[in-house]
C-alpha cells in the first residue's frame, strides 16, 4: 500500500533529510575519525546485516 502525501509534506520530509545529511557531513568535518575506528564502525554495520538476514530466514521459516 501506498501512502500520498501532500506536496507540502513531501517537501517537508526532503526538507528534513537533506538537514539530516549536512549535520552527518558537518559531524564528519568536526571530528574526523581514525582508519581504524572506522573499519570497526564498518564491520559492525556488516554484522549487523548479517544478523538481520538471518532473523528474516528465520521469521521466513
Amino acid at each position: 500500500m501506498t501512502i500520498l502525501l501532500g506536496k507540502k509534506e513531501a517537501r517537508q520530509c526532503l526538507v528534513a533529510v537533506s538537514l539530516e545529511k549536512k549535520e552527518i557531513r558537518q559531524h564528519l568535518v568536526a571530528a574526523p575519525l581514525e582508519k581504524k575506528e572506522i573499519r570497526q564502525c564498518l564491520v559492525t554495520v556488516l554484522l549487523e546485516k548479517k544478523e538481520t538476514r538471518q532473523r528474516l530466514a528465520t521469521i521466513g521459516l
